[in-house]
């Protein structure tokens, strides 16, 4: 498997939270797509993996409008007053 193909499949694991090195729950950025695809940290730049580096910009963005909105339904449930 190619370095790009390993990045690639690193991105989707911390997408589905699936991750085979890393521990579960970590960041989304270019640092751990690196360490789960068993890369140096910082190896994925954008002047070299422009389409990548979006990607993962992309992808990050979603999955915190998808925490934003759990943690938005989560508080909303604890201020409800009890009946």
């Amino acid at each position: 498997m190619s370095a790009l193909n390993k990045s690639y499949a690193a991105l989707e694991h911390l997408k589905t939270n699936k991750l085979t090195i890393l521990s579960k729950g970590s960041a989304l950025n270019n640092d751990t797509v690196a360490l789960e695809a068993e890369h140096k940290r910082g190896s994925i730049k954008k002047r070299h993996h422009v389409v990548l580096v979006e990607a993962i910009e992309l992808i990050a963005q979603e999955v915190e409008k998808i925490f934003f909105r759990l943690h938005s339904r989560l508080k909303k449930l604890k201020i409800r007053p009890r009946q």
